[in-house]
């Protein structure tokens, strides 16, 4: 989880090309945040309310925002 001004963020980390993550995904669909990252090796692509990130993006999350 991140916390950007008053929205919470919630944030999930693959190391590998698997990107299930039912927790993260039920999480998502129960609470409605705005934003919802996925860190992985995939690229850049949105996902319904995920918005998957490459790995290497990480560290520029708060640009990103």
């Amino acid at each position: 989880m991140l916390q950007y001004g008053t929205e919470i963020i919630p944030v999930s980390a693959k190391g590998g090309e698997d990107k299930s993550a039912p927790s993260f995904k039920r999480y998502v669909a129960q609470r409605q945040p705005e934003y919802a990252l996925r860190f992985s090796k995939r690229g850049y692509r949105k996902d319904g309310a995920i918005t998957n990130l490459p790995l290497y993006l990480a560290r520029k999350t708060k640009d990103l925002l």
